[in-house]
């Protein structure tokens, strides 16, 4: 209820049918006073299921002047649409008619209630998109110690086999300690590739010595490099000045999240990428034309497939912008994200990993 508006107020008989209401419920529910005196709580305006815990707080009052009671219910309005409403029951005595009364107080709690709604809503995804940030990083370390594991410790342990060959091969002559050293030496080629890949999957290149525009440009074209059947387009017409610094990550990972998902499921020929300024913001644009998918399904069920979407979202989230994911089946994918631009002068930013 808003402040300085009468509370709504009913008296009715011990059996809830409605003796006496007041203007403000005829405000809350629709009716008019004529039609609610012919009404009954119980019946004709209260939720069904709500019944029971009625009649229950009703029959612990005392056929005495006793303490209030409260429950909370849902009451159907004249125009069918319904309202949740907080209910503070006494009791008195009708010394005139010898029977119980009942004084019922009707506190309208609708917006409150949706508003709780909307934030458990909204507490939970947070839930969901930090449990699925944390399962998405712990893939990624796990996946990095074993490629470490496998290929750089087994490319270490090669050479360490070769060095105490060219020992044993000291007798052995100029052609004997060539092939030696050609093999460990393509050994030594392959580890530092490899090092350079695991690198780059780490942190991209070029991010802090020449911007994110640059690195975006030089990701694109390595996916049309590997991915020859399907095309990425990538459109840049903002300033890399105005780009915050704790943003420039963000975007990478998302960029690449996209063009990697993309390439694993979406079956698309077409991915168009664009990142804009307008109305001071940084909106950053994905289209692909693939065959789609139900995105409610994906990003809040909570299926397997839709980890790489929740993590882009949680990177969204965690660096204070907003995501829209639209997908029909056979209809392809957008996906925009977009950030504020910080005022001039502003210090505080999100606190990120790469």
């Amino acid at each position: 209820m808003l402040a300085g508006m009468s509370p709504a107020l009913v008296v009715s008989t011990a059996d809830l049918a409605i003796v006496e209401a007041n203007p403000a419920l005829t405000n809350l529910l629709g009716y008019a006073i004529e039609e609610l005196r012919m009404t009954a709580l119980l019946t004709d305006v209260m939720q069904p299921e709500d019944r029971q815990s009625l009649v229950q707080k009703i029959n612990t009052l005392s056929v005495q002047d006793g303490p209030a009671s409260r429950v909370r219910s849902r009451f159907k309005k004249k125009n069918g649409s319904w309202t949740t409403v907080e209910l503070i029951l006494s009791s008195f005595a009708n010394r005139e008619k010898g029977s119980q009364s009942i004084l019922i107080m009707v506190h309208d709690i609708s917006e409150r209630e949706h508003a709780r709604t909307v934030l458990e809503k909204s507490e939970k995804m947070h839930r969901l998109l930090a449990k699925d940030l944390i399962a998405a990083q712990e893939s990624e370390r796990r996946g990095i110690v074993l490629e470490l594991h496998d290929v750089i410790g087994g490319n270490l342990g090669a050479a360490k086999y070769l060095l105490e060959m060219m020992k044993l091969q000291q007798e052995g002559g100029q052609e004997a300690w060539k092939t030696i050293t050609a093999k460990l030496s393509n050994l030594i080629v392959d580890t530092m590739n490899e090092v350079q890949r695991i690198s780059t999957s780490l942190r991209p290149p070029g991010l802090e010595d020449m911007g994110v525009l640059v690195a975006l440009s030089w990701f694109v074209r390595k996916h049309n490099e590997i991915y020859t059947d399907m095309t990425a387009v990538l459109d840049c017409s903002v300033d890399e000045s105005i780009i915050p610094g704790f943003l420039k990550i963000v975007l990478f990972r998302l960029v690449q999240e996209a063009l990697n998902n993309a390439a694993k499921h979406s079956g698309a020929t077409q991915i168009e990428l664009s990142l804009k300024k307008s109305d001071n913001k940084i909106i950053l644009h994905i289209a692909d034309n693939g065959v789609g998918f139900d995105a409610e399904e994906l990003t809040l069920r909570g299926s397997a497939n839709g980890l790489g979407l929740r993590n882009m979202q949680s990177r969204v989230e965690l660096s204070d912008g907003n995501m829209v994911i639209k997908s029909q089946i056979n209809s392809g994918t957008v996906i925009q994200a977009e950030w504020d631009l910080p005022q001039v002068g502003s210090s505080t930013r999100p606190i990120l990993a790469a």
